[in-house]
């Protein structure tokens, strides 16, 4: 008779079975441990036996990590209990916030070896090969690539309902402060804003490339005829159009290019639009403006355009972090058309124009050389030529949400008139933001007077101060922009070469370059530093469209503000 064993058994029976000798254990055990063990191991005799840099703290911070705190005796019995609460108070202090410890992450992950040296090979053969799945990317079909947030953008919930709204407060970083979800509060409250001025605000929610191209994604949408959106999406052009806020759409356009030339309308490997998609879109938003009325008389449109071929990895193949020299995501090529005057210099903004552009990424690509796709044939220099007349453009990467908002609130009230003349405000944000995107509530300030800001101090300031407190970077990879500016609360300054008076100041440096941290970024908060400054205004035009890194607190906008060129001590 036969008896049938189930699976469970006859594992159970296999195993049973099983021999190890106590010497083969300890074998195994020990590889074990030393293969875990190998890579910090590693990673210190590499910090122990590389350079160090000097100490960019002292002060507080020094005597924090070197010393016993005083107070720490009190703890013994007998001394006076007031001291005993300030010991208390002190050890207290020493636990390490919720922020605190997500930086430490950060760090750690960045820093570790493996990080650095095993990632990019593992990515190599899971992303570059197999196309297994990624934090930041989707594999879509022929080797295009797709920014996952701006894909879930599309196809999660309606970034309008009350459920997804609540979602975005229940799922965020509880180390930083709740972001505003609600686009609808913010530009509606930036209309009202701009409206008291007699300025027309004009919204441009540009989309990502999924809407365009949902074909290269999935072949079920290899008919498709239609722009995919959110949900949310017509609804929310909708209550724009109630407030009485203009929604030029630039995605019926761009379908309509798309299936006229049957070229592609947006970059391979990269978030953002093509340079003739991006020079279309400018051209019959000129055309639209003129048909409303919000476009200034045509001027002479004294510029000449040239053509110029680039080539650049696209942003999405560069998070994904594959080896150097790597050709899975080979580097694409561009035809752009720069917009230079007749004596050959590239164009630029005019901050006395009547029409102000605000955006991001969008804006600046093809712009911004840093981007790697060209200078001078971007979206605000063909916009100007197609209405033959200057603007003024302030854009910066990943600012769509707030940062280009929030720029404008520094502006003005550290004397800088940025609204002064002007007749329309064109605010362009990539549609993503709209899902996911922090919408925070930003009061427009009265201009302060120059005398009492930011005065220029014309060349550079050697100062010494306390680090009140520093942004947190992204994590290198996480972001489809290689370079961030961190921002610094800089407070208790003195000793300036210039004799100015300002206690406090807020400073911005590089905070990663090339998917990498900078040492700047390293700077304990409460610790001093010795470094030295420059106008803030003198490096603008270069470092002004980087994406940033900012603080949390409003009021330090009103501070003076200054680039740091080098931390000397």
């Amino acid at each position: 008779m036969s008896v049938h064993l189930t699976r469970e058994e006859v594992a159970r029976k296999e195993l049973g079975r099983t021999e190890v000798t106590p010497r083969l254990a300890w074998i195994i055990v020990a590889i074990y441990l030393a293969t875990m063990a190998l890579p910090p191991c590693l990673q210190i005799a590499i910090h122990i036996a590389g350079p160090h840099a000097a100490s960019v703290s002292g002060g507080e911070a020094s005597q924090q990590s070197s010393t016993v705190h005083p107070s720490t005796a009190s703890l013994l019995p007998g001394v006076a209990p007031e001291v005993r609460i300030r010991s208390l108070s002190y050890l207290v202090g020493l636990i390490p916030s919720a922020r605190q410890l997500r930086e430490f992450e950060d760090r750690l992950n960045e820093a570790s070896l493996p990080t650095q040296t095993l990632a990019p090979w593992v990515g190599w053969a899971i992303k570059g090969i197999l196309h297994g799945g990624d934090e930041q990317a989707y594999f879509g079909r022929g080797g295009w690539l797709f920014y996952r947030p701006s894909v879930d953008s599309v196809t999660g919930p309606g970034f309008l309902t009350r459920t997804w709204q609540q979602e975005r407060l229940r799922t965020a970083d509880k180390s930083l402060p709740l972001p505003q979800p609600d686009p609808l509060k913010a530009l509606i409250q930036f209309h009202g804003q701009l409206a008291a001025r007699g300025i027309a605000l004009v919204v441009i929610p540009t989309p990502g490339k999924e809407s365009l191209h949902p074909e290269k994604l999935a072949p079920q949408w290899s008919c498709a005829m239609n722009v995919v959106q959110n949900p949310s999406f017509e609804l929310f052009k909708a209550e724009l159009a109630k407030a009485g806020i203009d929604v030029f759409d630039p995605a019926p356009l761009l379908e309509e290019m798309n299936h006229r030339t049957g070229g592609d309308v947006y970059l391979k490997t990269d978030t953002h639009w093509t340079a003739p998609a991006m020079e279309h879109a400018a051209s019959r938003l000129a055309n639209w403006m003129q048909e409303r009325g919000l476009a200034p008389a045509p001027g002479s449109g004294d510029w000449q355009t040239h053509t110029q071929t680039v080539f650049n990895t696209g942003d999405i193949a560069v998070m994904l972090n594959l080896p150097k020299g790597q050709r899975i995501y080979p580097a694409e090529n561009v035809q752009i058309t720069r917009v230079v005057t007749t004596e050959g210099r590239p164009w630029e903004p005019d901050a006395t124009a009547p029409v102000l552009l605000m955006g991001d990424s969008f804006c600046n690509i093809y712009s911004l050389a840093e981007m790697g796709w060209g200078d001078s044939a971007g979206f605000a220099e063909h916009l100007s030529m197609a209405l033959r007349q200057p603007i003024d453009r302030l854009a910066i990467n990943a600012g769509g949400a707030y940062s280009a908002r929030q720029e404008l609130v520094r502006e003005l009230a550290s004397g800088r008139d940025r609204l002064a003349g002007k007749r329309v405000v064109l605010y362009q944000f990539a549609a993503r933001e709209l899902a996911f995107g922090d919408w925070k509530l930003l009061d427009l300030p009265q201009v302060a007077a120059q005398s009492q800001k930011t005065a220029s101090v014309g060349g550079e300031l050697v100062v010494q101060g306390r680090v009140s407190a520093i942004a947190r970077l992204p994590q290198p990879g996480s972001v489809p922009y290689k370079d961030c500016l961190i921002a610094i609360h800089l407070t208790q300054v003195r000793g300036s070469s210039s004799g100015a008076a300002e206690n406090e100041l807020l400073v911005y440096a590089m905070g990663m370059r090339d998917n990498r941290w900078m040492p700047v970024s390293s700077l304990p908060v409460g610790g001093n530093i010795q470094c030295r400054l420059s106008d803030w205004a003198k490096v603008e035009k270069k470092y002004g469209g980087y994406n940033r890194a900012e603080l949390d607190d409003l009021d330090l906008l009103s501070l003076p503000t200054f680039w740091l060129e080098e931390v000397t001590k």
